[in-house]
Order: structure tokens, then sequence, then C-alpha cells
């Protein structure tokens, strides 16, 4: 799992806002991109397959990183 203040240092960083320079899927958006019930999605959360970043009970993922995973 991908801790929030460490990918928000990596970002100020670079002098742009997160949302310019970072994609990310919610949980519908990569349930849709890989076919994949809420459940098996849920699995791969939890043995790390997947990395995440959860805000206000909601999952997100980078798109970057499920591109790297379906290479």
């Amino acid at each position: 799992m991908i801790k929030l203040p460490i990918l928000i240092e990596e970002h100020q960083r670079s002098g742009l806002p997160l949302a310019f320079t970072e994609k990310w899927l919610d949980n519908k958006d990569l349930r849709q991109k890989l076919h994949m019930s809420q459940s098996t999605l849920r699995r791969h959360r939890l043995e790390g397959t997947i990395s995440y970043i959860r805000i206000n009970g909601k999952y997100y993922y980078r798109k970057s990183d499920i591109e790297m995973l379906m290479d």
C-alpha cells in the first residue's frame, strides 16, 4: 500500500498538484478495466498485489502501477 504522506511529498517536490502529475482509477474504473469482481479486487488489495491509497473510505489506484502489472 502506498502511504499518502509519502506520495504527497514526492509530488510536492515536482511543484505540480498531485492531480496534474498522476492519473488515478477508482474501484469501478479498475474493475471495468480488469474485468474483475469487487471481491477479487479486495483480495488483491489485502494480498498486496495491487497498490492503492484510501481517501475518505474510497480506494484509488495509480494508473501507471496497473499498467505495469498488466505488462
